[in-house]
This record gives C-alpha cells, sequence and structure tokens, in this order.
C-alpha cells in the first residue's frame, strides 16, 4: 500500500479502531451455562456442595461446569477436602505426647 492509499482510507480504519478499542472496555452479555448429565453427576456426588443447579450463582455453575469432571476424576467427587487427610490425629498426639516443645 503506498503512502498516499494509506492516507485515503486511514480514517475509515482509525474510527474502526476506536470503535473495537472501546468495545473492548463494555461490560459483556453473561453467558449462561446447561447443566450436563456429567455436571449433574458430579453435583450428587459431592456431600458439601449445593445439590440444586437452578440455586447456584454463576460462578459456581462455570466452576463445576469447567472444572468438575476433572475434580470428580482425582478426588471421586467434587469434595477436594478428604477428611482422612486432615492432620487432627497428629493435634491428639502433640497433647497427649510426653515431648515439651519448649526444652
Amino acid at each position: 500500500m503506498t503512502y498516499d492509499e494509506y492516507l485515503a482510507v486511514r480514517g475509515v480504519w482509525v474510527s474502526e479502531w476506536c470503535r473495537q478499542y472501546n468495545s473492548a472496555f463494555s461490560e459483556r452479555e453473561r453467558e449462561k451455562v446447561n447443566q450436563t448429565p456429567a455436571v449433574e453427576a458430579a453435583l450428587k456426588s459431592s456431600k458439601h456442595w449445593r445439590k440444586k443447579w437452578s440455586k447456584m450463582n454463576l460462578r459456581d455453575k462455570w466452576l463445576v461446569a469447567l472444572y468438575g469432571e476433572q475434580l470428580v476424576d482425582k478426588f471421586g467427587a467434587l469434595d477436594v477436602v478428604d477428611a482422612n487427610l486432615i492432620p487432627l490425629g497428629m493435634v491428639e498426639l502433640f497433647k497427649r505426647s510426653r515431648i515439651q516443645l519448649d526444652q
């Protein structure tokens, strides 16, 4: 493109670029998340997540839809905290222990 051609069309392109730039800052319409059978099964496997899809907020719906299947594969449910892995037994052990930490 020659310089004269550029000068002829720059006004057209600049206004389009300005419009695109300004539209990038506008708030987008929120996308709704549909419940799939995999998402439904993930919710049923959970003890702590709300069971009703209709009562979940949009953020939680997206989290379950995007990562629910992976969480179920890795942890067996949406509950990523395993009560067996929490070291509450260690606290009891320290309480009963003869070792004093201040020595």
